[in-house]
């Protein structure tokens, strides 16, 4: 999935946090493969299926407008505190969990790719 952000444009990218195996997306560069920026962040709890937390903050700001507008998130109603800002908790479009179902599914054959990104995947993919 194509994304642009802030002059930067490369392809979503979805990768598992190593403490809690909340989901994690990155903007990967088209040409190197490396990583231009991370949209989300790392909780110390896990997050209901099929949510991710969104660093839209810092240098990071405008990514829940960018996430919505390429359809890869639903506009967020909650946020939460963590330090000294509000962070959005946002949930995966049907569009993006079918993008990102596959990727993470070859990635980590040993995970329940269900669990992560929601009931979606365990209706459509099973």
């Amino acid at each position: 999935m194509k994304i642009k952000h802030k002059g930067w444009e490369g392809t979503l990218q979805p990768f598992l946090y190593s403490t809690n195996n909340s989901l994690s997306l990155q903007l990967m560069d088209d040409e190197d493969g490396q990583p231009i920026m991370v949209f989300t962040i790392n909780l110390d709890f896990k997050l209901t299926p099929g949510f991710i937390a969104i660093k839209d903050y810092s240098e990071n700001e405008g990514s829940v407008r960018t996430l919505v507008e390429h359809g890869v998130i639903n506009w967020p109603d909650i946020q939460i505190t963590q330090g000294f800002v509000q962070v959005p908790l946002a949930e995966l479009t049907e569009k993006a969990k079918d993008y990102l179902y596959p990727i993470l599914q070859k990635r980590y054959p040993n995970k329940n790719i269900n669990k992560i990104i929601g009931h979606y995947a365990e209706t459509n993919h099973q």
